[in-house]
Parts: C-alpha cells; structure tokens; sequence
C-alpha cells in the first residue's frame, strides 16, 4: 500500500537522493546595516561562496546590475573573523 506525505513528498525524496555534493557548500550573506537610512543604498551587500559552488559570470552580472552588491568566491564561503576585518576595511 503506497501513502503520500503531502504535497513536498516527491522533492523530499529526490532531496535525499541528491549526492552530498550537490547541495552541501555553505553561503554567507552579509549585509552592513546603518541606523542612517539615506546611507544604506551606499553600504555593501557581500555574498561569500566558494569558487566550486558559485560561477564567476553569475558574480559579474549582478554586480553590474547593483553596484553595492559583490559576490567573493573563494576556498570556502563561510565567514571568518579574517573575512569581516577584510569586509569593515572595504
């Protein structure tokens, strides 16, 4: 006998089929925030991924499009404290 679990039940089993490597790999969006609200169109939007996971030409399209908006790719896309010195000095 075959029971459904709803709606997502088919995209949860194809979820869990997935190698690991097809959805591991971390993300980091960091956005500076200021109480000043005619500053924030002005203060970056920084999106850290790693260079496997995250492709140059999507970077380049999106930064062009939004100016405040840059995507780092590198080794990994966690945040570090090294990463935010780099980030408050940008």
């Amino acid at each position: 006998m075959s029971t459904t679990l709803g709606h997502g039940a088919d995209k949860q089993e194809a979820f869990r089929r997935m190698s690991i490597f097809k959805y591991r790999g971390a993300r980091t969006y960091v956005a500076v925030a200021a109480a000043n609200q005619d500053l924030q169109p002005f203060l970056p939007q920084i999106v850290l991924a790693s260079q496997i996971r995250f492709r140059q030409h999507l970077a380049v399209v999106v930064e062009e499009e939004h100016s405040n908006c840059k995507f780092w790719r590198e080794s990994s896309g966690w945040n570090s404290s090294e990463r935010m010195v780099r980030i408050f000095h940008f």
